[in-house]
């Protein structure tokens, strides 16, 4: 969260598994998500996590675990509610690259917290 309210590309990036790193619009997506949340974002509530994600276990040995976890009711400056939702990989096994924040999509919300469909991507290619 810190990354987004002071703007700061670097940090984001640098928190991006390598494959959303090496996406080729990952710059350009952290720009378009900073310009996206208008204003100082005041406040923000931490959720621990969205309960989206997954585990595969082999051998009783987790080889994969993904979780996504939610910052709702960002609130700025100019009276706008957003949400950031990221997914991340902790484990996996048989693929190099992939662990780390491998997504991020912030939305636009109403007063309330709900989405009201406005999107912006990091590090992942846009829904058709």
């Amino acid at each position: 969260m810190d990354a987004f309210i002071a703007k700061d590309e670097d940090a984001l990036y640098a928190v991006l598994s390598e494959k959303a790193q090496n996406y080729y619009r990952t710059k350009e997506q952290i720009q378009e998500a900073f310009d996206f949340i208008e204003g100082e974002i005041l406040s923000y509530e931490l959720a621990r996590h969205t309960g989206g994600g997954n585990k595969a276990i082999e051998g009783g040995v987790v080889v994969h675990e993904s979780i996504s976890s939610i910052i709702r009711f960002i609130k700025t400056d100019t009276g706008h509610t957003y949400e950031i939702i990221a997914s991340y990989v902790l484990i996996d096994k048989d693929r190099d690259g992939i662990l780390g924040i491998s997504g991020i999509i912030l939305g636009l919300c109403d007063e309330s917290g709900d989405p009201i469909g406005i999107r912006v991507f990091v590090g992942r290619s846009e829904p058709r």
